[in-house]
């Protein structure tokens, strides 16, 4: 199944100014509700469960800037079944 229901996922607003500077992956999984904390984030990544837009990220060193950005959103995943909403405003 897709994200059709993509307004109930849980979802946060950030600043577009954040993700012209860029963001630490780790970071920015961190600040929803899929990684409590860094650590948790990092782990995520490095088990190969982390995706930003449909794209699987393995590097905890890599920024997430306003190129990942589409239709004013980031669809972040964590394993198969949690998705989280980044809507930049």
């Amino acid at each position: 199944g897709g994200v059709d229901a993509k307004e109930s996922l849980p979802s946060l607003e950030v600043e577009k100014s954040l993700l012209e500077e860029g963001i630490n992956v780790v970071e920015l999984f961190a600040m929803t509700d899929l990684c409590k904390t860094n650590s948790d984030a990092r782990r995520l990544i490095n088990q190969g469960g982390a995706m930003v837009q449909d794209q699987k990220i393995t590097d905890i060193k890599l920024t997430i800037d306003s190129s990942w950005v589409e239709e004013g959103e980031l669809i972040l995943r964590a394993g198969k079944k949690r998705y989280f909403r980044i809507v930049v405003s």
